[in-house]
């Protein structure tokens, strides 16, 4: 369970990183914007 923690606190800790970096900010931010849609279009068409 710590692993899995750990693993996603990671990830959150990278996509904060990211998006504090002004040259990698909007590229990240279109990212995940897209992917949310995605999810969201994909839930949808079931």
């Amino acid at each position: 369970m710590a692993k899995i923690t750990g693993l996603k606190v990671a990830k959150v800790a990278a996509i904060l990183a990211l998006l504090a970096f002004p040259p990698t900010s909007a590229p990240t931010s279109i990212y995940l914007v897209a992917k949310v849609c995605y999810e969201v279009f994909k839930a949808y068409s079931r």
